[in-house]
């Protein structure tokens, strides 16, 4: 399995790790290989990660 890579747009709140998330994204972001632990996680990607749908980058 990939380690995720993790983006947040620049003016945003919470981290993404699934390209096929409808918030993940595309321009103005900024990347992490890990997430900080009092960052908020993207409540879609958590969903289709555990649905096992996540497609990672």
């Amino acid at each position: 399995m990939k380690k995720p890579i993790y983006r947040r747009a620049y003016k945003g709140e919470t981290w993404h790790w699934c390209t096929n998330c409808s918030e993940w994204p595309e321009n103005d972001y900024t990347i992490r290989h890990y997430l900080p632990q009092r960052d908020k996680p993207c409540p879609a990607c958590q969903k289709l990660d555990d649905a096992g749908k996540c497609e990672r980058a």
